[in-house]
């Protein structure tokens, strides 16, 4: 119920787009702009084509970067399927920083910076996890070369 009255809220300031499945939100490397949070379906996020994050009904997202001098999004973001969005202009998000507390935006910043720093190596372990399960081709040769003898 609480999750209805919410989304009435929502819808009663911001407007609703949607996405339909494969349908790209932002890209890496755009310049920041709107943020959105999930009503429907379902978001991928991705960073140099590697998924990081699948996003659901309620989660946010696309604002972060606001909180910081980067002018660039860092992750590319698709619908998985169809979804709906909240859009929360760049202009509204930028008035709530403008307004917040100074404590509260350098904690949530230093939050933030944290995370960062674990999505680098986060993405560092995916990667190299990857090149340890995928064997290369002189490998995989030597591997059948075993199984037939």
């Amino acid at each position: 119920m609480e999750n209805n009255i919410q989304n009435k809220k929502l819808n009663n300031i911001f407007p609703q787009r949607i996405f339909e499945k494969k349908e790209f939100l932002f890209h890496q490397g755009d310049l920041i702009g709107d943020g959105y949070i999930i009503n429907s379906g379902e978001i991928m996020l991705e960073r140099n084509n590697i998924k990081i994050e699948k996003l659901g009904k309620g989660e946010a997202l696309g604002v972060f970067n606001l909180f910081f001098e980067n002018k660039n999004r860092f992750f590319s973001a698709h619908a998985l399927a169809k979804t709906e969005v909240f859009v929360i202009p760049q202009k509204h998000l930028k008035t709530i920083l403008n307004n917040s507390d100074p404590f509260v935006t350098h904690i949530f910043r230093s939050w933030l910076n944290l995370t960062g720093r674990f999505m680098v190596e986060l993405n560092k372990e995916v990667e190299l996890k990857k090149k340890i399960e995928k064997p290369n081709k002189l490998e995989e040769l030597h591997i059948k070369m075993k199984m037939t003898h």
